[in-house]
């Protein structure tokens, strides 16, 4: 549901428009405005590290051996777009294919997903997600302690865009 809201959020604002009072709708197109720079930011900086993370999964996985490299890093690039949950479910099928090859591959392998996750984590996300909604990396990693604090998985995927967009209204202010 939400993936059809940010695809059709310039048709959405546009519609509600409409029920907003006159002497406030410029407010409102500049408040929509800031939050479809801040949200598609976002949004164009999470594609851009699945990506990368796929990317370095798949250099891992075929340095070490492990079978079908090219098919797990696509599932992980795509699973890392789930907070906390989809690097660990990523995880799993490459280990698995890892054991089929020896148990020294499969270690390999988790040491792999390690290593690229605590590098996306740490390294990759504050910087790319700074650069995308125009926040410092200490402010996305602080703004996503605090989102998963106050409200868990869901914190962790709002925060960003939040910060942005309050960040954008009170630069204008």
């Amino acid at each position: 549901a939400s993936a059809y809201i940010l695809y059709d959020f310039p048709r959405l604002t546009a519609n509600l428009r409409r029920f907003v009072p006159v002497r406030y709708r410029r407010l409102y197109g500049d408040l929509t405005a800031k939050a479809d720079h801040a949200i598609g930011g976002y949004l164009r900086g999470q594609v851009l590290i699945a990506i990368t993370l796929g990317f370095l999964i798949w250099i891992g996985l075929t340095l070490v051996g492990v079978p079908l490299a090219t098919a797990i890093s696509v599932l992980a690039a795509v699973f890392n777009l789930v907070p906390y949950l989809g690097p660990i479910v990523a995880t799993v099928p490459g280990v698995l294919l890892g054991f089929t090859v020896s148990p020294l591959t499969a270690l390999l392998a988790l040491i792999v997903f390690l290593a690229v996750n605590q590098i996306e984590g740490h390294v990759l996300g504050p910087l790319i997600l700074g650069r995308s909604t125009d926040l410092h990396p200490l402010t996305v990693l602080v703004s996503i302690l605090v989102g998963v604090g106050f409200l868990g998985l869901l914190g962790a995927f709002l925060a960003v865009p939040v910060v942005a967009l309050v960040k954008g209204v009170l630069e204008e202010h």
